[in-house]
């Protein structure tokens, strides 16, 4: 009893087999570019998408009520956007936020660890990550015109998640500062046709 006690002293260290931790990740290019791919996925998310029509397209002219339109989005084409309505709610709008806003805090120091991954790499990704943060930002001041601004990265359990919401010019303004900073690294060319146009 007292040597299978003894035998065995590193049975609290084991490390999940089903997942990855975060002192095993943001190790590799890969590591950054599949986070970046989450952010590219959340745009297409039905959620994502079908707030993005109803935020833009259905409060614009090009829409109308039918005859089988639901309560929410007749509220909605009547001006009432409250946080009752189902359509109304932001969060899959910060959780693309949140996937950019890690990008940019940890995509840095995966240049010390991975020699593939160049200057020019994180300035490419650096600029696809704050064009997408721009991008839900616009959406979410086009629509609430005061919404929270969160730059940082929710990677810590005594953040503070209860944000005050930011007046309109103050998130246009880092929109706008966003998109600056985006265009000196984005990419016009990625060498072939399929990869410019997909």
């Amino acid at each position: 009893l007292l040597a299978g006690m003894t035998s065995c002293d590193e049975w609290l260290d084991i490390k999940p087999e089903n997942k990855i931790v975060l002192e095993d990740f943001w190790q590799t290019e890969s590591h950054v570019e599949s986070v970046l791919m989450a952010c590219y996925r959340g745009l297409i998310e039905n959620d994502v998408v079908y707030r993005m029509i109803v935020w833009g397209e259905l409060r614009s002219d090009n829409m109308v009520a039918g005859n089988s339109t639901s309560y929410d989005i007749n509220q909605i084409l009547n001006g009432n956007i409250i946080s009752s309505n189902s359509y109304c709610s932001w969060n899959k709008f910060y959780t693309i936020i949140n996937y950019c806003n890690t990008i940019l805090h940890y995509a840095p120091d995966v240049l010390d660890r991975d020699a593939n991954f160049t200057q020019n790499d994180l300035n490419r990704i650096t600029a696809e990550a704050l064009a997408i943060r721009s991008l839900c930002y616009f959406y979410l001041v086009r629509t609430f015109r005061d919404v929270p601004w969160e730059e940082e990265a929710s990677i810590k359990d005594d953040q503070e998640y209860q944000l005050p919401k930011s007046p309109e010019f103050v998130v246009l303004g880092h929109i706008v500062d966003d998109l600056k900073e985006a265009k000196k690294w984005v990419v016009n060319d990625f060498g072939v046709k399929e990869k410019n146009k997909g």
